[in-house]
């Protein structure tokens, strides 16, 4: 024989099998270090000298370290759970207040793009009601009322001319000329005019709506103290129709303020002038205007930008694990030791199976006798010891001896095992041998005296059953007996 023949093959599908066909004795095995697992952490926790909380190295924390060459590292350390939890709450009350910080800046920022939001749409609601914003220089028209007050039993008084030419003029350079010594009477005839009452009545003269700012409609009326009893007002417009809606309100003012105090003063009213002039202002108030709303647009991109690019602090690394707690440590240890000790035991249960199949002894391979001897396979029954009976087996083992045994007189079984080890294949052997008047003898560890007067040889064996020295012997000795060996048949 050549040596490669006595080479036994492993199949891993077979042994895979056989290994789980052992499944209730290595769940059992599992279930006994699992609990022995268990067992062994909870008398760790339980009956320990030291507390839990106390016992070094049980968790890691992340140090910041500057090395002696002033490189900064980040170093892992094992500590006590005590130190744990104080450096978990020191990392995440610091990330907590970097996060309030960032919180709080973005609404600041907010309220800001909020604000510059509302000027802006302040600004397009005066430059949409104005009516002077876009007005030609050329084509504005104002009219000016130069009034005097004084008491009844004083003497009349002459207007102060230059006093009103001087307040005019400044009035025209853009300054707001204002009386030091102004009586209550002036007092109270400016603010009367500036009160909400006229302002929107000089808007609804004009069809003016008010929603954000009123500057459009008190920047078409003035009031300018000339001294303690002399005052100008001005009304300002687009044409001269704007000025006599505007001159309407002006009569219900004049009406209110001379009734107030007619009793005890002169008031008189005197038309100073109505006409077109060219203003220069207007073209400083249109580009002072222009520039405004630019800015604020300019504040509102840059507060959207910076809303926008809001930074959210990194969390440490581990800081959106949530803290562990003792008990969660307990249970954890608990379910792993649990749980390797049911798949240790899983394996060390497989790996004996495992080392039990390969080293039995036992013959596991249909094939390795046929190819050994070129011996023929009759028939197989079981494919292994932890297997079905294969579906016709039967059927096909008695087709089989039919046509060995044709026109035989006598048929010897030779086994290395007891007749009940078989008896599934020789009971079906003898029924087909009886029916067909053929004699048959079953023998164990047979001599050449009970195979001389045979006419057919059959080994019958059983796969993870029969031993394969002892299989390997009883074929060798029958092949030096010349025996007619006609095949194996697996019971």
């Amino acid at each position: 024989m050549n040596a490669q023949n006595d080479e036994i093959e492993i199949d891993l599908v077979r042994l895979f099998r056989f290994i789980m066909s052992k499944f209730k004795t290595l769940i059992i095995l599992g279930i006994v270090f699992a609990v022995l697992g268990f067992t062994y952490k909870y008398c760790r926790f339980e009956f320990s000298s030291t507390p839990l909380a106390e016992v070094n190295n049980l968790f890691t924390i992340e140090k910041i370290e500057k090395e002696p060459d002033g490189k900064v590292v980040k170093k892992k350390e094992k500590v006590t759970y005590n130190l744990y939890k104080e450096d978990y709450e020191a990392r995440y009350s610091e990330y907590e207040s970097k996060k309030r910080n960032v919180e709080v800046h973005k609404k600041l920022l907010e309220q800001d793009f909020d604000t510059f939001k509302r000027e802006l749409d302040t600004q397009e609601e005066y430059i949409k009601n104005s009516k002077l914003y876009n007005l030609d220089p050329d084509k504005y028209w104002e009219s000016e009322f130069y009034y005097t007050v004084r008491e009844k039993n004083s003497k009349a008084a002459q207007p102060n001319i230059a006093a009103v030419k001087k307040v005019l003029k400044s009035k025209d350079g853009g300054e707001d000329e204002t009386f030091e010594n102004e009586s209550t009477v002036v007092r109270f005839a400016n603010r009367l005019l500036h009160t909400q009452k006229y302002v929107q009545a000089f808007a609804k003269s004009l069809g003016i709506t008010m929603n954000l700012t009123q500057k459009p409609v008190r920047e078409l009326f003035g009031f300018s103290p000339i001294d303690s009893y002399s005052f100008v007002v001005s009304l300002k417009g687009d044409s001269k129709e704007t000025i006599a809606k505007l001159e309407k309100v002006k009569a219900q003012f004049d009406k209110e303020f001379t009734e107030f105090y007619g009793q005890d003063y002169i008031i008189k009213i005197q038309p100073i002038s109505t006409e077109k002039i060219y203003n220069a202002g207007l073209i400083n108030l249109k580009r002072d205007t222009d520039n405004a709303v630019i800015k604020i647009n300019n504040e509102i991109e840059n507060k959207k930008n910076q809303i926008l690019n809001q930074v959210q602090p990194l969390p440490p690394e581990d800081i959106d694990v949530k803290m562990k707690t003792l008990e969660s440590y307990k249970f954890m240890k608990l379910v792993i030791f649990t749980v390797a000790g049911l798949f240790g035991g899983i394996f060390i249960g497989g790996a004996y199976f495992g080392m039990k199949y390969l080293f039995s002894g036992k013959l596991t391979s249909a094939e390795y006798l046929k190819s050994v001897y070129n011996l023929k396979n009759v028939a197989m029954l079981h494919e292994s010891s932890f297997s079905k009976e294969v579906v016709n087996s039967k059927v096909l083992l008695e087709n089989a001896i039919e046509l060995i045994s044709k026109g035989k007189k006598k048929v010897v079984l030779v086994s290395t095992l007891d007749e009940k080890d078989i008896s599934n294949a020789t009971k079906v052997i003898s029924s087909t041998l009886t029916k067909l008047g053929v004699s048959y003898d079953l023998v164990k560890d047979c001599e050449l005296k009970e195979i001389t007067d045979s006419d057919v040889v059959i080994v019958v064996e059983k796969l993870d059953v029969s031993r394969i020295d002892a299989t390997r012997n009883e074929i060798e000795l029958l092949q030096s007996y010349k025996a007619p060996l006609e095949g194996i048949v697996y019971a």
